[in-house]
């Protein structure tokens, strides 16, 4: 299965152990996870802003999620969401063939799908993995 996750899971999953980390995790080892540059700038910029992570260890996060994730360019769609800081994430998805976009963004978890692609909250996304 091929997944997209949405910025402000990745951050939760490396800033707690909570359910986010949890469900990073486990989507490691069953999915393919498919990021973008703009992910990878949004996660080392909320690291090091809101966060105060260290630019180092924000780098070394960055340099993890590229090597464990698929970087994946896209093309612009049809595609739009209410917030527009939230669109690349939508064409990232359908410009790779996802199955899910795992966000919780309420801009986005509020559209449910975008053409073939089901978004879905991080809790919805760890249920479909346990049925696994």
């Amino acid at each position: 299965m091929r997944i997209v996750i949405d910025s402000n899971v990745l951050i939760a999953a490396f800033a707690t152990r909570g359910l986010c980390h949890e469900v990073f995790e486990a989507a490691l080892g069953n999915c393919d996870i498919i990021l973008s540059e703009d992910i990878l700038l949004e996660v080392k910029t909320k690291l090091t802003g809101k966060l105060k992570v260290p630019k180092k260890q924000a780098d070394e996060v960055a340099d993890y999620l590229r090597e464990s994730c698929k970087i994946a360019r896209f093309r612009k769609t049809g595609s739009v969401c209410r917030d527009k800081k939230d669109n690349h994430v939508l064409w990232l998805a359908e410009s790779n063939t996802v199955s899910y976009i795992v966000s919780g963004d309420k801009d986005l978890t509020l559209m449910r799908s975008s053409g073939r692609v089901k978004i879905i909250s991080p809790r919805g996304f760890w249920e479909i993995l346990s049925k696994k």
